[in-house]
C-alpha cells in the first residue's frame, strides 16, 4: 500500500512537471519566438512522458496484475 502511494506522488510529481514545463515552452516562445531553447523543452517533456511510463504507470500495473494473480490463486484454493 505505502508503495503504491509513492507511486502516486511519483506521477504526481511527473504531471506538475509536465505542466512546468509546457508552461516555460509557451512562454518562452511567446517572447523569445522559436530557437533551441524550445527544442530542448519539447525534448525535455517526452522525457518526463517516458518517466511517467516507466517510472510510475509500468510499476502500478505490474502491482495490479499481481495482486488479480494472487486473488484468482486464492479464489482457487478455497473449498467450494
Amino acid at each position: 500500500m505505502l508503495t503504491d502511494l509513492y507511486l502516486l506522488f511519483g506521477l504526481l510529481v511527473h504531471v506538475v512537471l509536465l505542466g512546468l514545463v509546457d508552461w516555460l515552452g509557451y512562454r518562452h516562445l511567446v517572447t523569445h519566438g522559436y530557437d533551441h531553447t524550445v527544442l530542448a523543452l519539447a525534448v525535455l517533456n517526452i522525457a518526463i512522458f517516458v518517466g511517467i511510463y516507466y517510472l510510475v504507470l509500468r510499476p502500478l500495473r505490474q502491482r495490479m496484475q499481481r495482486r488479480r494473480m494472487a486473488r484468482a490463486v486464492r479464489q482457487q484454493r478455497l473449498p467450494s
